[in-house]
């Protein structure tokens, strides 16, 4: 899981610790992490829920960010270009006994901080927007630090809104985001944020070049590219920049095996055996054209097996990827920019 840290001082008591929103864009248009870490915030992540200098409540966010207006106001809707942006969601417990981070600057400051940290090593906060990423060393640290002042409570009874896979509506709004944040980029020419737009459909450049390395579906053999789907393998909304238009990072699917291996019913090793997640029923696996004794369809490049590696950790469908107790460090400190 990743820890993150969101100040509530501006924000009115009825949201503290269930909801926290963003403007698309900082004010000034420039890039900010603080602002694009929305865009990494996943179900099952910890949240510490910061206000007048003290960690008042902890919890777990439930949601992705998703399109919203802003909730602090009444009066306008996400028609409003002025109020557009993105929220997302949490759970929080309020702290009986909160914590304020100067008293433990000796122990803060040992702390590695991330590139978009809520503290300095004395333990003043410095986040200069909406979401701070804590990072893991530093979230563990705080966390310890909560449960020694007195507050108790079981972050295993979060583990239900740590989902492995995403619904279809939420990945949907998560891949909205990034692709705003491409486009707002200044960093990335119009040429390539095209490319990278088309990409998350699997069209353009990175169609062409799945297809010249990978020019049928390894599953049913169709080879005729009116009926393939240039699927990514690392998914485009967790993918940087590079990963999204590399060919290694694509199969050229049928669209019922695409369907399959996107939401992690199927995967495949090294050696092109093929993974089937015990949650669907064979029967409608054959139904689908695919038998489930395939056999092994090929092996893949060594680059194609690092992609392959995080496709059956983080989106294939196992018990592993929905215990409560797995970490994600496969999934890469999230930038849309790359």
């Amino acid at each position: 899981m990743n820890y993150w840290w969101v100040s509530f001082n501006r924000w009115p008591d009825r949201l503290f610790g269930k909801t926290i929103w963003s403007p698309r864009l900082p004010h000034n248009a420039a890039y900010n992490p603080y602002y694009h870490n929305m865009g990494a915030v996943r179900p099952g992540d910890i949240v510490f829920c910061f206000r007048n200098s003290q960690i008042q409540a902890v919890g777990a966010a439930c949601t992705r960010c998703y399109e919203s207006s802003d909730p602090s106001s009444d009066h306008h809707t996400v028609a409003d270009p002025a109020f557009r942006g993105f929220r997302f969601d949490m759970h929080a417990v309020h702290l009986p006994y909160p914590i304020s981070p100067r008293d433990s600057a000796s122990i803060i400051s040992k702390c590695r901080m991330t590139s978009s940290p809520p503290l300095n090593h004395s333990g003043f906060g410095i986040a200069r927007g909406v979401v701070a990423d804590a990072g893991e060393e530093l979230g563990k640290v705080l966390m310890d630090l909560v449960l020694a002042a007195g507050n108790h409570f079981d972050t295993d009874s979060w583990s239900h809104v740590r989902a492995a896979q995403e619904d279809a509506v939420s990945r949907e709004l998560w891949e909205d985001f990034v692709a705003i944040t491409i486009e707002s980029d200044p960093a990335v020419d119009a040429t390539e944020k095209e490319q990278l737009i088309r990409a998350r459909r699997g069209q353009g450049l990175f169609r062409e070049r799945v297809q010249s390395i990978e020019p049928r579906c390894r599953v049913t053999g169709i080879d005729d590219p009116r009926f393939l789907i240039a699927s990514h393998i690392k998914p485009w909304r967790v993918a940087t920049n590079e990963e999204r238009l590399d060919p290694n990072n694509g199969l050229m699917l049928s669209p019922n095996v695409d369907h399959l291996f996107d939401r992690g019913f199927i995967s495949f090793s090294g050696d092109g055996s093929l993974a089937v997640a015990s949650t669907l029923d064979a029967s409608i696996l054959n139904r689908l054209g695919v038998p489930a004794d395939l056999g092994r369809i090929g092996s893949f490049n060594s680059v194609q097996r690092e992609y392959l590696e995080f496709h059956r950790q983080l989106v294939f469908q196992t018990p592993r990827a929905r215990d409560s107790n797995f970490t994600w460090e496969l999934l890469p400190e999230i930038r849309p920019f790359g």
